[in-house]
């Protein structure tokens, strides 16, 4: 939940290190964006490689997931 909060801080902030995803969100706004929580009870040090696996397994290229 706290990172899922982080990255909606930053999108919010126009912050975010994901830029095709920050410029989306700027374009479109909060409005055209589902959050969803994925994975839960993975350990905090291994969230950010569960993280990318998800969104490049996807076929998207990272484009729109995060």
């Amino acid at each position: 939940q706290r990172r899922l909060q982080t990255h909606k801080r930053e999108l919010e902030a126009g912050s975010h290190n994901n830029r095709l995803l920050q410029h989306d969100y700027d374009k479109y706004g909060a409005k055209a964006f589902t959050f969803l929580i994925i994975f839960k009870d993975i350990p905090e040090e291994k969230l950010t490689a569960y993280e990318k696996v998800f969104i490049y397994s996807n076929g998207t290229d990272g484009m729109c997931l995060c």
